[in-house]
């Protein structure tokens, strides 16, 4: 009769066990039911986003569009503008450089004539030192002369 008593609290505590195991089954069907409700509200919702995200980037795909057009526009009366100054700057340094190559060259002129002039200059300074050496030499001699001679002449009055 223990036996019998022992299955039987066995036997209840299996139905026990059976009770808490459907109670929870059910808990996770309604909780799956609610995830699955969930789950398709999330993808209606999902939905309505992805028509919202294609809106807006077909918005933004149009507004892109517009502005490249307008930056192009644009760039292009810029590019134009910067082409005609780059142009007149171009004119502007061929002109300096023609004047340029002018004054180059008006110098160079100058400067042949001026070196001329220096070796012209400097045979007239060589002619002059020779000069100078002939001159000293020239006055040299009569200044020893005299020299010698007044020498002689007090050697002589001396003398006497």
């Amino acid at each position: 009769m223990n036996e019998i008593n022992e299955l039987r609290k066995e036997l209840d505590e299996i139905k026990d066990n059976q009770k808490n195991s459907e109670n929870k089954f059910e808990k996770l069907e309604s909780k799956v039911s609610e995830i699955n409700q969930s789950l398709i509200e999330i993808n209606i919702s999902q939905q309505g986003d992805s028509n919202k995200f294609d809106r807006l980037e077909s918005k933004i795909e149009k507004m892109r569009v517009g502005l490249n057009h307008e930056l192009n526009l644009k760039f292009n009366e810029h590019r134009q503008e910067d082409l005609s100054n780059i142009q007149t700057f171009m004119d502007r340094i061929s002109g300096v450089q023609a004047i340029s190559d002018q004054k180059d060259s008006e110098i160079k002129h100058r400067l042949t004539e001026v070196q001329c002039d220096i070796k012209v200059l400097t045979e007239k300074v060589s002619e002059l030192k020779d000069k100078k050496k002939e001159f000293r030499v020239a006055l040299l001699y009569p200044i020893i002369a005299a020299v010698v001679a007044t020498l002689i002449s007090m050697l002589v009055m001396a003398m006497r």
